[in-house]
C-alpha cells in the first residue's frame, strides 16, 4: 500500500472517533441515596422522581432509593461544570470531545469534603473518564453517605 493510501485509512479511521466540537451540551444529574433497611426479600422502595432509573436500581444490593438532588446544566466543551450535591459531595463535569454518533466523552469526577487531622479538605471520591449517550444515563456510584452510599445518573439531552 502507497503511502497515500496509509494517511487516507488512517484518516478514516481516525474520522469515527472523538472530535473536537464547539457547541455546549446539556447536562442532567440525578443524586440517589441508596440504603439498606432490612426490607421482606425482594422487596424495594422508590422514592418520588426514580421512575426512569428503577431498572438500574433494583440491580443493585440496596432496598431503599430516595432522591436527593436533580440539576440540569449546559457544559462548554473543555470547561468544568459543577454540580453541588450535598455539603459533602459536588460533581464536576468536563465534556472533551464528541464523536459521529453523537456520545459526548466526559471527564466526571465527585469530590469529597472531609476532615483530616482537624482540617477541611476536598479529595476526590470518584474520578472516571466516560462517553455519553445522548438520551442514556451513565451510573457513578459508591461514596458513602451518613447512611447508605450515594449513587449518581448523568445523561448528556440529545
Amino acid at each position: 500500500m502507497s503511502v497515500t493510501g496509509v494517511a487516507i485509512l488512517l484518516v478514516a479511521l481516525v474520522g469515527g472517533a472523538d472530535q473536537g466540537f464547539e457547541q455546549p451540551v446539556t447536562i442532567s444529574m440525578v443524586a440517589v441515596q441508596a440504603t439498606k433497611e432490612n426490607r421482606p426479600a425482594g422487596e424495594k422502595s422508590f422514592g418520588a422522581g426514580l421512575e426512569a432509573f428503577r431498572s438500574s436500581l433494583e440491580k443493585l444490593p440496596f432496598d431503599t432509593f430516595k432522591k436527593v438532588k436533580s440539576d440540569k446544566a449546559s457544559a462548554a466543551p473543555n470547561k468544568e461544570a459543577r454540580f453541588p450535591i450535598t455539603a459533602r459531595y459536588t460533581l464536576s463535569l468536563t465534556p472533551l470531545s464528541k464523536d459521529t454518533e453523537g456520545r459526548v466523552r466526559v471527564k466526571v469526577w465527585v469530590e469529597e469534603k472531609v476532615e483530616r487531622d482537624g482540617k477541611k479538605v476536598v479529595r476526590k471520591a470518584v474520578d472516571t473518564t466516560a462517553a455519553l449517550v445522548p438520551g442514556e444515563h451513565l451510573l457513578l456510584g459508591g461514596p458513602s453517605m451518613d447512611e447508605g452510599r450515594l449513587v449518581i445518573f448523568i445523561a448528556v439531552e440529545k
